[in-house]
């Protein structure tokens, strides 16, 4: 009777090991954070990113960070892959998504804390 009950909490520990491998071995390819690498992209190796597997790539991503508690900022503006697609083909080359990941990240560093008009070190005090 102990080899049974045992042997229960042993297999669910089987399953969902078995269940959650896919998106644990995403995360091996894929960067956690930062941009992803074409080569995680192109999942079938055709020298092209399609917007299937774009959106599985990013989808997988986003499913590892909640899985892990990870808070989602900016998921809601995260670029479409049409927006990297700029001769509208409806695949991604590798040059295509560097430009459009440099693109946005030069977005980003005009957004978020820095120095520029507002608050800074020193500003606001002795006035």
């Amino acid at each position: 009777m102990n080899i049974i009950k045992n042997a229960v909490p042993i297999g669910l520990i089987i399953a969902v090991a078995s269940i959650s491998s896919p998106i644990g071995a995403q995360s091996v390819d894929t960067p956690a954070r930062g941009p992803i690498p074409f080569a995680a992209l192109d999942k079938n190796g055709n020298g092209f990113v399609s917007e299937n597997e774009f959106n599985t790539v990013r989808g997988q991503r986003m499913a590892v960070k909640a899985a892990e508690g990870r808070p989602m900022r900016g998921v809601a503006s995260a670029p479409s892959f049409s927006s990297f697609d700029t001769n509208s083909d409806g695949q991604l080359t590798q040059s295509e998504l560097i430009s459009g990941q440099k693109i946005q990240m030069e977005k980003r560093r005009g957004m978020g804390s820095g120095y520029g008009p507002g608050m800074g070190p020193g500003q606001g005090r002795g006035m």
